[in-house]
């Protein structure tokens, strides 16, 4: 994460990571400014 994103009712900020399973609707919001986060899935 750059910046600061609201995911799930949690904040992460600069450097945090996530690890999401079997979420629906679930949804990312900047916080204060511009964010910048990376997804990714894995197939399994």
């Amino acid at each position: 994460v750059r910046g600061r994103v609201a995911l799930g009712g949690e904040e992460l900020g600069p450097g945090d990571a996530a690890r999401i399973t079997g979420a629906r609707g679930l949804a990312a919001v900047a916080v204060d400014g511009p964010a910048e986060l990376l997804v990714w899935e894995l197939a399994g």
